[in-house]
């Protein structure tokens, strides 16, 4: 009996409610290929999740583990932080903002000061690199430090099979860019420790009909992933399969 445990985000189980996540289908294809196998899902896990899913080693103790993260990680929020932008570029804070750099500048520092439609756009301007690009290279940069930590740890676990998965692509723009980094991050680090990886990136690619909304899989997309799980996992049990029967041989004629 195999046991596969499979850790990361809500694509574990799927999403929305309703839709079999990916392991659903992996499982039913395990089985069509006669491999005996249990499997323990669980989501809403990250790459700073490490405590938790030690003590779901610690516990389970597999023969299989299915990683799917980096979506949570490598996701940017540039648009929610232009939104903040633009919101605050007439809120009281960026009035307080303004208000300050007038009196250092100016020599009647008690005068009435409302701050003018040109005054703030300037502001805006000014704090665009910070608040926008610079955070987003900071998140780049996070997520990667993060990236390196986790799968070192995984390395030491002595887990007899590790698949990773790369993050899933995503039709916001804003989003896409920092998932292509995490994908070639993870393939990079897969191969540094040995482990099996699934470029899901490429995989389901940037086609509509696998996606339910602009960032999450419908159910072809799951089958579509699900499916190369149960490939890795099949493969690889081949291979051990193989290795024996060529060993037992060996000594046989030794």
């Amino acid at each position: 009996m195999t046991k596969v445990v499979a850790v990361g985000g809500c694509h574990i189980h799927g999403y929305p409610v309703g839709i079999p996540g990916f392991m659903s289908f992996a499982s039913r294809l395990l089985r069509r290929e006669g491999v005996e196998h249990s499997c323990s899902l669980h989501g809403t896990l990250n790459l700073n999740s490490i405590p938790t899913i030690a003590t779901i080693l610690r516990e389970q103790q597999p023969d299989v583990l299915i990683v799917q993260m980096g979506n949570y990680e490598f996701q940017s929020d540039l648009l929610r932080r232009t939104r903040k932008l633009i919101g605050l570029s007439s809120s009281p804070k960026h009035s307080k903002i303004l208000m300050v750099e007038h009196r250092v500048a100016t020599t009647d520092p008690y005068r009435i000061f409302s701050p003018t439609k040109i005054q703030r756009l300037k502001l805006m301007a000014k704090h665009v690199w910070v608040e926008l690009f610079g955070r987003y290279l900071i998140d780049v940069a996070t997520s990667s430090a993060r990236a390196k930590k986790f799968f070192a740890w995984l390395s030491e676990q002595n887990t007899k099979h590790v698949v990773i998965l790369s993050p899933l692509p995503a039709f916001d723009q804003t989003v896409q860019p920092l998932r292509k980094i995490g994908a070639s991050l993870f393939r990079t680090l897969s191969r540094k420790y040995n482990f099996d990886y699934i470029d899901a990136m490429r995989l389901v690619g940037e086609r509509k009909d696998f996606f339910f909304d602009n960032i999450h899989l419908n159910a072809y997309g799951h089958e579509l992933v699900g499916q190369a799980v149960a490939e890795a996992i099949v493969q690889k049990q081949h291979y051990e399969q193989e290795s024996e029967v060529y060993s037992a041989s060996y000594y046989q004629e030794v």
